[in-house]
C-alpha cells in the first residue's frame, strides 16, 4: 500500500480563487507524511498477521490467560511483609 502525495504548491485552497501558499496547505506535508507512514505500517502488520503459519487463538483461551495472570498479579505479595 503506497500513498501519492502532492507536491508543495499543489494543495487545494478549499475553493479560494487565490493559490494557496505553504501555510494554507491543508493537510500539512509533515502530516500527511506521518499518515502515510502509518498506513504503510499498518499494512506491513495485517500482511504479517495473514502470512503468520501459527495455529490461531480463540477470544475465550486468551482471555481466561489474562483472567488467570491478572488474579495472579493481584494477589498480595506476602514477601514485601517481612
Amino acid at each position: 500500500m503506497s500513498v501519492t502525495l502532492k507536491g508543495e504548491g499543489e494543495c487545494s485552497s478549499f475553493g479560494s480563487s487565490r493559490a494557496a501558499g505553504p501555510m494554507q496547505c491543508w493537510p500539512r506535508p509533515a502530516a500527511v507524511n506521518r499518515a502515510a507512514a502509518c498506513l504503510d505500517w499498518l499494512a506491513a502488520e495485517i500482511q504479517e498477521a495473514i502470512d503468520d503459519f501459527r495455529p490461531n487463538v480463540s477470544h475465550e483461551e486468551v482471555m481466561a490467560e489474562m483472567e488467570a495472570d491478572i488474579a495472579t498479579l493481584a494477589k498480595p505479595d506476602k514477601s514485601a511483609r517481612a
